[in-house]
């Protein structure tokens, strides 16, 4: 069996940019992922910081659910116009 890839290698391959202001502190993660398998079928892997409990996780991802839904439901800023 080979070695897994580290988590922060593939969230750097997915170009995945997490911009924090200086003094700010990582305290938790939740990183949900969608997996493509061999077979050509989906699935769905979670997993968190050690410290992070079922109750923080819960947390994280109702907060990520609003804060998903509400950047749906805003109307587009886009200017199609070419200058």
């Amino acid at each position: 069996m080979t070695a897994s890839p580290t988590l922060g290698s593939i969230l750097d391959g997915l170009g995945i940019p997490l911009e924090l202001n200086d003094g700010d502190l990582v305290s938790d993660a939740l990183v949900i992922v969608k997996v493509l398998r061999p077979d050509g079928s989906v699935s769905l892997a979670i997993t968190s910081s050690h410290s992070t409990s079922w109750l923080d996780r819960l947390g994280l991802i109702t907060a990520a659910n609003e804060i998903i839904r509400s950047e749906v439901s805003q109307p587009c800023m886009c200017d199609d116009e070419d200058d």
